[in-house]
């Protein structure tokens, strides 16, 4: 499978500053700004515009946030600090929470412990399936994964979600939510029909594809980083309002 490369498209490049000190500077990451050059996105991307805008010199990305997804992105300013913070980060010492609209009504809270992987035989390799129990003999990639999910908001059978990760895994969010039958809204890979990721990709998304979807982008906002500061140890909450797109769902 391929499609053809398009210009580059443009996208929000609205970045809020949320905190700065000598070690690091902490955005909220716009929905569908790339964190770095990648496939058709070369120059509307994170790092890159932080350089020409003159806001970091040599930018330290300490984590990913998918494109699609908006939140609390936090970068270092130096080598010692981007050591310092993944340190941090492998040590589980970081909470992690995140927003999430999704299709479905979710009764109550609960923990999503299993493991996350990718079968060979899904049409797209980045694709990821989550199960509690062993995975399909045939799984590769297999990773144990733990998120804690409890509802806020229920309407029209549609239920916002915190969602707290014990575990950093590739997708883990929307992959466990799709695999449970919660598929996350807007999203074209783990949302209500898994091959409107190859119609967007080729541009072909209907008017009533995207009634379907009901959002332009996956309904996932990272919201909050609680930390030590890496450098000085000083309690570190790091976040973000609920985007007005995720809350105009309900």
């Amino acid at each position: 499978f391929s499609y053809s490369m398009r210009d580059e498209p443009e996208v929000d490049t609205n970045i809020l500053i949320i905190y700065e000190d000598a070690d690091y500077l902490v955005i909220d990451k716009p929905a569908g700004l790339p964190v770095h050059p990648s496939g058709i996105y070369k120059t509307q991307t994170v790092t890159t515009l932080l350089v020409e805008r003159s806001l970091l010199k040599t930018p330290y990305l300490l984590y990913r946030l998918d494109r699609e997804t908006s939140g609390v992105l936090v970068l270092g300013k130096n080598r010692k600090a981007a050591a310092a913070f993944h340190r941090i980060l492998r040590a589980g010492l970081i909470t992690k929470e995140y927003v999430v609209a999704v299709e479905g009504c979710v009764g109550g809270a609960f923990d999503a412990k299993g493991f996350i992987f990718r079968l060979p035989d899904s049409r797209l390799p980045r694709q990821r399936f989550y199960k509690e129990s062993t995975p399909p003999s045939t799984a590769m990639e297999i990773q144990s994964c733990h998120t804690r999910f409890t509802p806020l908001k229920t309407m029209h059978e549609t239920t916002l979600l915190k969602a707290e990760l014990f575990t950093g895994r590739m997708h883990q969010i929307r992959a466990t939510l799709f695999s449970l039958g919660y598929p996350v809204i807007g999203d074209k890979l783990y949302g209500v029909n898994p091959n409107f990721y190859f119609d967007f990709a080729d541009n072909t998304l209907t008017q009533s594809d995207w009634k379907k979807l009901r959002l332009k982008r996956s309904a996932l906002h990272c919201k909050k980083l609680s930390l030590k500061h890496p450098v000085t140890g000083i309690n570190w909450v790091l976040q973000t309002e609920i985007p007005k797109d995720i809350l105009s769902i309900f």
